[in-house]
């Protein structure tokens, strides 16, 4: 590209700022420097909820991208849902508090807004 060091370097900490003091602070596991992005999909119905981020920070394993539709702002939906795959992804497992996590967001219903038919 035609994009200096320098500026990759910024937006990589503006990603790891996301996680310590943004809106992807769910995404922020102890012992992981996590970078990542939140987004959110206008839709005409519910807007999609939308992660992007890597790990760990200065030599990344993983990359990954969540899109979860409906699933409202980025946070609600993509982030936890994010950081979970990468903390099994890095990790080999889950914490017992992320397994917690599993549950919880196992148990939630994403309302479509589709009519019964």
């Amino acid at each position: 590209t035609m994009v200096s060091r320098k500026s990759y370097e910024e937006v990589v900490e503006g990603m790891r700022l996301a996680v310590t003091d943004g809106t992807c602070r769910a995404a922020n596991i102890p012992g992981l420097d996590v970078c990542g992005k939140t987004g959110t999909a206008e839709n005409k119905g519910k807007d999609h909820s939308v992660f992007m981020g890597f790990a760990p920070m200065h030599e990344p394993k993983i990359a990954i991208a969540v899109y979860v539709e409906n699933g409202g702002f980025g946070a609600v939906y993509g982030v936890p849902i994010g950081a979970l795959m990468m903390e099994q992804y890095i990790n080999g497992g889950l914490s017992e508090a992320s397994l917690r996590k599993v549950e919880d967001y196992s148990n939630r219903v994403i309302d479509y807004g589709e009519e019964e038919r």
